[in-house]
């Protein structure tokens, strides 16, 4: 993977996983953007992963 595409990804996907982290607490918990804070938490930290292991991946 080249470096710089690797960096943007990393960065697009933490931005992703720290802005919904952000928004998490100021949620109502029965409200519907709660559902969706949450599942953009969850499919940000599976980005994140799923580029940790492809450059990690790249480098071997």
């Amino acid at each position: 993977m080249d470096p710089q595409t690797g960096r943007s990804a990393f960065a697009a996907g933490l931005f992703i996983v720290v802005t919904s982290l952000i928004m998490l607490p100021f949620q109502d918990p029965e409200s519907a953007s709660f559902i969706v804070t949450v599942l953009t938490l969850g499919f940000g930290s599976t980005f994140l992963a799923v580029v940790i292991f492809m450059v990690r991946r790249s480098l071997k």
